[in-house]
């Protein structure tokens, strides 16, 4: 599937594909509760135990996840770009074009991770996101402009034309009768004559075709379907971050900033030790 084909709007999400059994993948959501974390503690692996991180290497230093949550990331991002023998992330230029999905998905293991969120309940007043108390997210995650701006850039022009080579593979399971367009949608439809089992299984999406509109809300719809493993629950705001615009690091810090209103990570590592805890 290229896109909504005239079945609809693009859908709002298109899950990643689960590793793991269904069983497994509900244990650790209950297990990994989002209402027991304080703002200032990692929801993938709190006491920053630590490991050997390799797949999330970028972020060897006090990192948010254990070695098993870093594998876990490198599982669903190795099923997610699973798209073919020439489109191998083992090739420098398929590498380069799925960084920042790379990136994104390693949010968890970030160190600055407690640093970008805020409980839904009570908002972001400093950056407009009005309280939520009605959403059923317990937090939500600051995400910069900038950030979605080069998950979305192409030779810079914002089309989100850079996945169109390879696409993304999604599951696309049949069931009842019914070939769901994606996951976790009720966009569906009847299972046409001759079809079998190897029609069902997975889909290779390619996002510029699936997510349209202005770009920002199509690269926001993009990261909304892929969810970064080892954050349950997750929910995320794009928070501009530009330097022309009242947005103050220091205050309220964002995932994906460019190097040049991002601060040091010595620095955001010492600020982190001065977060209030908001209960």
């Amino acid at each position: 599937i290229v896109g909504p084909g005239g079945v609809g709007r693009p859908p709002a999400q298109i899950k990643m594909p689960l590793l793991l059994p269904a069983v497994a993948a509900s244990c650790f959501s209950a297990l990994v509760d989002m209402r027991e974390f304080a703002p200032d503690e990692c929801i993938g692996n709190p006491s920053r135990a630590g490991g050997d991180i390799v797949f999330c290497n970028m972020h060897l230093n006090g990192a948010c996840c254990s070695a098993a949550g870093d594998e876990r990331v490198q599982d669903y991002f190795a099923a997610l770009t699973d798209t073919g023998r020439s489109c191998s992330q083992t090739l420098t230029e398929n590498a380069e074009a799925y960084k920042e999905l790379r990136r994104w998905y390693c949010l968890g293991c970030d160190p600055m991770e407690p640093m970008y969120r805020f409980r839904t309940a009570l908002g972001d007043d400093r950056n407009g996101i009005k309280p939520d108390p009605s959403s059923g997210k317990v937090w939500t995650w600051r995400v910069c402009l900038s950030f979605a701006e080069k998950v979305w850039n192409y030779h810079k022009v914002k089309n989100g034309q850079r996945y169109s080579r390879c696409g993304i593979k999604t599951p696309n399971p049949c069931e009842g009768g019914l070939q769901q367009l994606t996951p976790n949608t009720s966009s569906s439809v009847s299972v046409l004559q001759g079809w079998n089992a190897y029609l069902c299984g997975d889909n290779n999406v390619v996002p510029s075709k699936f997510f349209q509109g202005p770009w920002q809300t199509a690269a926001k719809d993009f990261l909304s379907s892929l969810p970064p493993p080892n954050l349950p629950d997750f929910k995320f705001e794009l928070v501009n971050d530009g330097i022309n615009t009242n947005f103050r690091w220091d205050d309220t810090p964002c995932f994906g900033a460019s190097s040049s209103t991002a601060p040091s990570l010595l620095a955001l590592l010492l600020a982190s030790a001065f977060i209030a805890v908001v209960i």
